[in-house]
């Protein structure tokens, strides 16, 4: 039997933090207390340190040179699917990510030529289904853009490959990546097609998501009767908002409105400011917040100052932190982002221990340290383990998953930095300082 001991650490749970022994064996937390006696049994001391579930990022489109849609960066604007360059490069991207913290994530592609997701879905399925590690990590394959559908909320997607919704081309793609895909956004301005989308893909038990899109309340509230529940990066997008009530409102508003759906958030502090985040947290409640990335592939290279991606052209920040599009009706946007769940988490337990004047909330407190790490914990982890229907991962708590960091945090003055220093995916140590 492979047991371990956790020992002394400052436990984040899931309404509180104790500090406490955890027993591990075969890949689960079997229990949680002071002073556990175990003779024999290995231990790893984590004294003055934090131990949580390790981050889930529901919304990443790739890092280290791995874009979901289009394989391996090579050089300059080439991508590559051979499958050596598939096998190095997916192993150095999920060990960026174990190091960042992120123990399991859903890949995401953009918008592009159907043929070219059915080969780069296909050659990741191959990689993953050869290699364990890959197999914890990657709990499946998000489709953002393929069923976009109205150019005016395009974003930082390419509306030459927009497809309506197909339930054949939906099939097509499952088929490719060997049964990968567990969320698929459907812009709910398609009416009919839409809604049979929405239902097929519910019957295969996707999350159904709604963003980049034109819809009106009513539109996206009906499409919520049939399954959708999650909003595609809230506030980013963009998505149809109305202060007119006609139809009553837009998109936007039925995301606010409906209780059954969540909200994406990117948390880089670009694009959303934190006021927008506390204020979206008073308003649908910290269970139906899920932290993500957004990522893309320049995230974790070096000496990349441009890129070109499915035919837009984009550009890294001066100081680093974000990316725009470089031309185009997005002049001034974002792209994607080069944020990793470690720095999500850091913001958001800064911007909750920050007292702030709202937008659409007077005033938000500064929350205690202990409380900020809880919610902390559940919008960039546990939340999105329940959305994706695995509520024993995302979790410190007897019974779950062992997957878990260890890690400090630290107050810089501006605010909080949390460093990762070990990662365990199912109790086996995977990232260690």
């Amino acid at each position: 039997m492979n047991s371990l001991i956790i020992q002394g650490g400052k436990i984040i749970g899931p309404s509180n933090i104790l500090e406490a022994d955890v027993l591990i064996e075969e890949g689960r937390i079997i229990r949680i207390q002071p002073d556990l006696a175990a003779p024999g049994v290995p231990r790893i001391s984590a004294h003055s340190r934090y131990v949580l579930p390790s981050f889930v990022d529901v919304h990443h489109h790739g890092a280290t040179g791995y874009d979901a849609s289009f394989g391996m960066v090579q050089t300059g604007d080439q991508f590559s699917l051979d499958m050596d360059l598939m096998r190095s490069g997916l192993k150095r991207w999920s060990q960026y990510l174990y190091s960042r913290g992120t123990g399991h994530v859903l890949l995401t592609t953009m918008a592009a030529p159907v043929d070219q997701l059915l080969q780069s879905l296909g050659a990741l399925a191959q990689v993953k289904a050869a290699d364990p590690r890959l197999q914890k990590q990657i709990i499946g394959v998000n489709i953002e853009g393929t069923f976009l559908h109205m150019p005016a909320y395009a974003g930082a997607q390419n509306p030459a490959f927009f497809s309506e919704a197909d339930i054949g081309i939906l099939h097509r793609l499952q088929t490719a990546s060997q049964g990968l895909i567990a969320m698929v956004n459907v812009p709910p301005e398609q009416g009919e097609k839409g809604i049979a989308l929405i239902q097929e893909a519910r019957r295969q038990n996707m999350v159904v998501a709604g963003g980049h899109t034109g819809a009106t309340f009513d539109e996206f509230a009906n499409a919520v009767q049939h399954g959708l529940s999650l909003a595609v990066h809230f506030f980013n997008g963009p998505s149809h908002s109305s202060y007119k009530s006609f139809s009553g409102g837009g998109a936007f508003e039925a995301m606010l409105a409906c209780d059954e759906v969540s909200l994406e958030l990117i948390l880089d502090g670009y694009h959303v400011s934190p006021t927008y985040v506390r204020d979206a947290i008073a308003r649908k409640g910290v269970e139906n917040i899920i932290g993500i990335t957004d990522s893309m592939f320049v995230n974790g290279m070096e000496g990349v100052d441009s890129f070109l991606l499915a035919g837009l052209h984009g550009r890294v920040s001066e100081n680093g932190e974000y990316l725009r599009p470089i031309d185009g009706p997005e002049e001034g946007g974002l792209f994607g982002s080069v944020l990793s769940m470690d720095s999500a988490f850091s913001n958001l337990v800064t911007w909750l221990t920050t007292e702030m004047v709202g937008f659409w909330t007077p005033h938000h407190r500064a929350l205690s340290l202990e409380k900020a790490l809880v919610m902390a914990v559940q919008i960039c982890a546990s939340n999105a383990s329940k959305k994706m229907n695995r509520p024993q991962s995302g979790v410190m708590a007897e019974g779950a998953m062992a997957n878990l960091l260890i890690g400090t945090l630290s107050d810089k003055g501006a605010g909080y930095q949390f460093s990762c220093e070990k990662t365990f995916a199912l109790g086996e140590e995977v990232f260690s300082l």
